[in-house]
């Protein structure tokens, strides 16, 4: 290879370099789908459930090591269930989450990039029991890891806190205090 093959190597390589950098401070918006397993700790007996996470995320702030998202992150649980100490009253329900918040994304641009979420919104819980419905007040709290499979691709692993006060179904009397929904989530995120 002479000097001429070798200028133009590096250049070539240059450009592709600068091509990356620019087209990955371009996307500005970040789509997720995940299916998730949550666990739900409260007072009362209650058991896990499967669903899944859709999450749309807008970067408000680039910065070269950090970056500020406004994200609005939907959650739905299916087949969750609750009892008394004694197993004598039991609900079955599913749940919905809506919290709007922000999202701080640590290297956005490197091929392993960690995060923190917060934000607070609306719970909902339906019994399939009965078809009572109850809507609370919700905060989350999360992070997770992003983990660059392709250009625009990423794949996602996270663990989120829903946060509400207990909702009031079937027996109202009976499940009081607040109620921790903790979700594992894991899915692809699609950046544009």
């Amino acid at each position: 290879m002479n000097g001429t093959q070798k200028s133009r190597i590096a250049l070539l390589l240059l450009l592709c370099v600068a091509f990356a950098v620019s087209a990955s401070h371009g996307q500005k918006n970040e789509f997720a789908i995940a299916a998730s397993g949550i666990l739900t700790a409260a007072s009362f007996n209650a058991s896990g459930s499967a669903g899944f996470q859709i999450n749309y995320a807008r970067r408000l702030i680039p910065l070269p090591l950090i970056s500020l998202y406004l994200e609005l992150p939907f959650e739905a649980g299916f087949n969750g269930s609750r009892s008394t100490a004694l197993n004598l009253n039991r609900e079955d329900y599913n749940t919905l989450y809506f919290t709007p918040g922000l999202k701080v994304k640590f290297a956005p641009g490197f091929p392993v990039s960690p995060y923190l979420a917060a934000g607070a919104g609306w719970g909902s819980f339906r019994s399939t029991n009965t078809s009572a419905t109850a809507n609370k007040f919700a905060a989350d709290i999360g992070g997770g890891v992003d983990f660059k499979a392709f250009p625009y691709i990423s794949l996602r692993g996270e663990v989120r806190d829903y946060y509400t006060s207990s909702p009031t179904l079937d027996f109202p009397a009976i499940y009081q205090g607040s109620v921790n929904n903790v979700v594992f989530s894991g899915g692809a995120v699609f950046r544009f």
